[in-house]
């Protein structure tokens, strides 16, 4: 991710941070592709380890994207995959332990990238929405949304790909993907991101036109 993109990333972060906690109290949690912390699995939560958790504040928001600088490939599959199956090792444990498919807290995981990944994404995806079929879950458990920052084709085409095969691996679809059609520069916005992220907790908010009108932004 080049400079303008790191940058455009860190300012729609600090702008939704306020909001995110006003919906839960728990903040949001930031993972990097290649860089990760000491931070150890959370076993009783499913969140991952190896990432920021809980954040509250715009400028600890800062003070992240000032201390960690992007660097090398993107390896999306495996750290999604590393997110998803420590989420989903709890949600079955729990559900297995209570017999009720609504007790745990849904997740909603934002993937913002300005390329392909560099190995396997959809096999992850579907493993999971697999299980989640299997258990029976509630539709808005887990959603995952890309977004596009810049506008490097390739990155365009992979998030295409997603959106456009997922629906026929006989899964349910917890895709949503926001991308830039012909490599054109697009901005990411406070706006487009909160729309999204609120929509996932809220189902009133205009869930049903979400992918069409990001994606021609």
């Amino acid at each position: 991710m080049d400079g303008n993109s790191w940058a455009e990333v860190r300012s729609v972060l600090k702008e939704i941070v306020p909001t995110c906690v006003e919906h839960d109290s728990d903040g949001i949690d930031i993972y990097f592709l290649n860089y990760k912390t000491g931070e150890l699995l959370d076993k009783f939560s499913g969140k991952a380890g190896s990432g920021y958790r809980g954040i509250t504040s715009p400028d600890r928001v800062t003070q992240l994207f000032q201390d960690v600088r992007p660097s090398g490939g993107t390896p999306t599959g495996s750290r999604l995959g590393q997110i998803l199956d420590s989420y989903m090792r709890r949600y079955r444990k729990v559900v297995d332990e209570t017999e009720d498919i609504y007790a745990m807290k849904p997740i909603n995981v934002i993937v913002i990238t300005d390329g392909a990944s560099g190995d396997d994404v959809e096999s992850h995806i579907v493993r999971v929405a697999r299980e989640l079929d299997e258990i029976c879950a509630p539709d808005y458990q887990v959603g995952i949304q890309f977004f596009q920052v810049g506008g490097y084709v390739e990155a365009a085409k992979a998030l295409k790909a997603l959106d456009d095969d997922l629906p026929s691996r006989g899964v349910r679809d917890i895709v949503d993907t926001c991308y830039f059609q012909g490599g054109t520069r697009g901005t990411l916005t406070s706006q487009k991101l909160l729309k999204v992220v609120l929509g996932a907790v809220d189902k009133r908010i205009d869930k049903s036109d979400t992918r069409t009108a990001e994606r021609r932004v």
